[in-house]
């Protein structure tokens, strides 16, 4: 099981490690890991909101909390996991321009052609995703 604080840390790596490919012109995998970066900060808040004692990082410990808990937390879908976390009405409350662009985000992006996202939208949606963090 990984420990809300370990989900947080990645979540922290992975926005630094946005900003730095942003910097260097790669907004299309900016983004990509941004959108890891919101993912890994709502299951922190998950394991808290559920009382799990971590965040699920095999198969067997997924179906443990799945039987005992009835969730199926091998997910990527930032709506359903920021419904789980417990926090939905206050962001979709206080935040929702930037939670409609954090929202968009998937991991099938990494198909998509990354080298033609706009400077604009990335930086519109790493300044989104910075302002949410600390409210995820």
């Amino acid at each position: 099981m990984v420990t809300p604080a370990q989900l947080r840390s990645n979540a922290a790596q992975m926005l630094a490690a946005a900003e730095v490919l942003f910097v260097a012109d790669r907004y299309g995998v900016a983004m990509y890991l941004s959108g890891y970066a919101a993912e890994f900060q709502l299951k922190a808040r998950i394991v808290e909101a559920m009382g799990l004692a971590g965040f699920p990082s095999d198969n067997s410990e997924f179906e443990h909390v799945r039987t005992t808990k009835g969730l199926w937390l091998k997910k990527h879908d930032l709506n359903q996991l920021l419904a789980w976390s417990g926090r939905e009405g206050d962001i979709k409350k206080h935040q929702l321009v930037d939670w409609s662009l954090c929202a968009g985000w998937t991991p099938e992006w990494r198909y998509k052609e990354i080298d033609k996202v706009p400077s604009g939208l990335a930086a519109n949606t790493l300044e989104s995703i910075k302002r949410l963090l600390p409210q995820l």
